[in-house]
């Protein structure tokens, strides 16, 4: 049975197009949705540079380029031309959930996002008849809970009970809606992306470049990070193989502590580690829930994704850093 919070939606543009043209016609065509952030952009231009013919849902109205289409999963409206792009669904949609200080509304718009992008969606994959190849989810490494243990993480591992576990969980759960359309889905729980572009190396980078660079709390909590590069290619990897109802984990095989993990940053920069931890009493007080984002976390093992072949190309952090930081200066 399926199952959605509001099956009522707005065509865009005209009604009558022929879908079973469309893809038959759209080879080795992705559609993104939440393709505008520094992920999907990228992917976008990585795909593109692959062969694949890309295109985007956004929620900016004013969008002209022939391969961008409006949505909005708030109200369910999708531009119905999308289709023609959808051979292949990329899913990213989501409020980022560290942009802003956690209240009982913001925890719901982190929430509504995602289950309302799955939702618009579905249901107009269905009012249209129209069916994707496959499916690909973004999720988080979130769903094992914000806590620091030596227990290593996989994709079996039971989900953590904090916020931001149960809102991972929810949103993993609501792309049931897809297979119950007989679709494949594949989600893809992602680390911390390295990347100048966007996320959180630019805000890491802020205190190091003034040479006052720190660890976080204790400084022993685990940080589950991958390079934009790497998590590009395990999307490409997982767009040109076969993992129906498949989970992986998208995070570096090497796992390091936020206290080194600070200090190869601060080495990839060229500038000085030795001020004292940031204490934990302090974000608490300015972040609330919120901090144990920055003051837990878990190991977690990409040992899966290995196994099915494929292979990282940053492993080590530092030489990963230094290589972002040269791409960025000299591009």
């Amino acid at each position: 049975m399926i199952c959605m919070r509001n099956m009522s939606f707005t065509v865009i543009g005209h009604q009558q197009i022929n879908y079973l043209n469309l893809s038959m016609n759209s080879i080795n065509r992705v559609l993104i949705a939440g393709g505008t952030g520094f992920i999907g952009t990228s992917l976008k231009n990585y795909l593109e540079n692959q062969g694949y013919e890309v295109g985007v849902l956004t929620r900016n109205r004013n969008a002209t380029a022939p391969n961008i289409f409006y949505w909005n999963p708030a109200t369910n409206e999708f531009d119905h031309h999308a289709f023609a792009y959808a051979d292949f669904v990329i899913n990213l949609a989501g409020e980022n959930i560290a942009a802003k200080k956690w209240t009982g509304e913001r925890k719901k718009q982190i929430l509504d996002s995602r289950l309302q992008a799955a939702d618009c969606l579905a249901s107009n994959f269905l009012s249209a008849g129209f069916k994707p190849k496959k499916m690909i989810s973004a999720s988080a490494i979130g769903y094992y809970g914000q806590q620091t243990t030596n227990e290593i993480f996989t994709e079996t591992s039971a989900p953590g009970t904090d916020f931001v576990a149960q809102t991972v969980q929810a949103w993993e759960n609501v792309q049931d809606v897809f297979e119950n359309l007989q679709i494949p889905v594949t989600r893809i729980r992602i680390g911390i992306v390295l990347s100048q572009k966007g996320g959180a190396l630019p805000k890491m980078t802020v205190p190091v470049r003034f040479g006052i660079g720190s660890a976080i709390g204790s400084g022993k909590q685990y940080m589950p990070w991958i390079s934009l590069r790497d998590l590009l290619h395990i999307f490409h990897f997982v767009l040109e193989n076969e993992f129906p109802g498949e989970v992986f984990n998208a995070v570096s095989p090497v796992h390091i502590i936020n206290r080194d993990f600070y200090r190869e940053l601060a080495r990839a920069l060229k500038k000085p580690f030795f001020f004292p931890n940031i204490p934990a009493w302090l974000l608490k007080l300015i972040l609330g829930e919120m901090s144990g984002l920055l003051l837990e976390g878990s190991r977690v093992s990409s040992e899966k994704l290995i196994k099915e072949g494929f292979i990282f190309e940053d492993i080590e952090l530092y030489r990963t850093l230094v290589k972002e930081f040269d791409e960025t200066s000299n591009p």
